[in-house]
């Protein structure tokens, strides 16, 4: 199987970079429309979302490696279609059960939990009640999306995802402006665009597998398999949920739903930093795995090494942009001058800790394909363990900045214990040359590059002005980041073109 990685790469990219780009585009036009506290409840879907896709408890990561080992020549084509028939049963019944208990649940939560002002409470309850089917199509979704996965057809994954999104973000944005239906009028447009996206990422996904696998049984078996993968999977994902949902749960409760609008704006900011690190995880765990299958350790870790410099330089400017520039930023994108200097501070601690988080996607994803899964969980769990006593004791007391410096002291720990404890076992050669080429040195050198632009250019105030010269700072930090790195233009030549079985 003939499989462009590089293809895959810039796929994956451009799904986020479309999505991210229309989210943050349209953001203000749906606080304009609808209303700070209406955003506090797209954010309140987000973390519940976000919590129920705990169920998957590893299945769907598990699918994606037995798809990709099969693809790869291995005898498990079989075992493949059978784990997928299991996780799609399972699913539904999962999935009626999300439908029912936020359904009976909506009106308990919108008037007992969230701390509503002008938005009614039927309004709320409804609007959770249709969350519940939202949260049970994605969820179910995602069989279809780790199959696609797992055969490395991400640019069909990620076109079908940028149209969607468009049709999720961009049509409902438009069906409540025409409609006048309000909040309750975008999660039923929401609910409807999911719909569809099941049906048509089921279809492709089912015709790509029947090729590999004609007819696949129910056979439970194929869980026993796969279970030691998927407690690890599960174990690191609960964990590592609580690391980037705790704050969220705490002050959608401790603030008023106008606040927490507020916050859940400089999350989305903080939380964009991800989607640079995402596009090369989902590339990069099943190449890994090919190439763990082949046992190519100069290969795995010369891409390993590459991808990290590549990731380093368009991650770095970007985050130190939002920690230094943040102000800047919030002006240009909301108009804002006030919110601006409202956000400014908990944004740079946010953008700086998921700057750091980010740098772990790619050891994460050579952890998983080499089957190891019980360092990331190890290590979640020692954060956990420190970080809620933390948020209990000072969010209280000093609000969601003291949030802020937990985070950023907690991912700058995970980052130094976690490479060092990895790279004991994998890849050990590469310890500190990949902290130095790949972590510290970009970030040294894109803070001093912020730094200089904050004292030594003068912005200009109107909003389209200050827009484009923000993006021309951004774009030349990246440039002299990539520079900077060891060989950057053999960095894109040098990944591998195809892989072949």
């Amino acid at each position: 199987m003939a499989v462009n990685f590089r293809a895959n790469v810039v796929a994956n990219y451009g799904g986020q970079i479309v999505a991210s780009a229309l989210g943050f585009a349209l953001a203000p036009l749906f606080v304009q429309e609808l209303g700070l506290e209406a955003w506090g409840l797209v954010g309140i879907l987000a973390i519940l979302s976000a919590w129920f896709n705990l169920v998957d408890v590893g299945l769907t990561p598990a699918i994606t490696l037995e798809i990709a080992r099969a693809a790869e020549g291995a005898d498990s084509a079989a075992h493949a279609g059978e784990l997928v028939r299991c996780v799609e049963v399972i699913y539904l019944g999962i999935g009626v059960l999300i439908v029912a208990l936020l359904a009976l649940g909506a009106d308990s939560i919108a008037s007992g939990w969230l701390q509503l002002g002008s938005l009614a409470a039927p309004e709320a309850g409804l609007s959770i009640a249709l969350m519940g089917l939202i949260i049970a199509l994605r969820l179910y979704e995602n069989i279809y999306r780790s199959i696609l996965s797992g055969f490395q057809e991400l640019v069909a994954l990620n076109a079908m995802s940028t149209a969607f999104a468009l049709l999720r973000w961009g049509g409902g944005l438009a069906f409540v402006m025409m409609s006048g239906t309000g909040v309750v009028g975008l999660f039923a447009w929401q609910a409807g665009a999911a719909a569809v996206s099941l049906a048509c990422f089921a279809l492709v996904a089912r015709r790509r597998l029947h090729r590999l696998c004609a007819v696949a049984k129910l056979d439970f078996a194929a869980l026993r398999r796969i279970q030691r993968f998927a407690s690890g999977i599960a174990a690191t994902s609960i964990l590592g949920l609580l690391l980037t949902q705790v704050d969220k749960i705490l002050l959608s409760k401790l603030l008023p739903l106008s606040e927490f609008g507020l916050y859940m704006l400089a999350a989305s900011l903080a939380d964009a930093l991800a989607l640079l690190a995402a596009p090369l995880y989902g590339a990069l765990l099943p190449r890994f795995i090919q190439m763990t299958q082949q046992a190519d350790e100069r290969a795995i870790a010369d891409l390993y090494l590459r991808v990290s410099q590549l990731l380093a330089a368009v991650l770095t400017p970007c985050a130190l942009l939002l920690v230094v520039l943040g102000a800047d930023v919030v002006t240009a994108w909301t108009g804002s001058g006030t919110l601006a200097l409202q956000l400014a501070p908990l944004l740079a601690l946010l953008a700086f800790g998921r700057m750091i988080n980010a740098f772990m996607q790619i050891p994460a994803a050579l952890q998983v394909a080499s089957g190891w899964t019980s360092l990331g969980a190890k290590l979640n769990l020692v954060a956990v363990i420190v970080l809620v006593p933390l948020i209990l004791f000072t969010v209280p007391t000093y609000g969601a900045i003291a949030y802020g410096w937990c985070w950023v002291a907690l991912n700058i720990g995970y980052l130094l214990a976690g490479t060092w404890l990895m790279h004991r076992r994998l890849l050990p050669e590469l310890r500190d040359r990949w902290l130095f080429e790949a972590v510290l040195g970009p970030i040294a050198l894109a803070a001093a590059w912020m730094a200089a632009a904050r004292w030594l250019i003068d912005l200009p105030a109107s909003r389209p002005a200050l827009a484009g010269a923000l993006c021309a700072l951004l774009l030349c930090a990246i440039a002299t980041v990539a520079l900077a790195l060891p060989a950057p233009r053999a960095l894109l030549r040098a990944l591998p073109l195809s892989s072949r079985a």
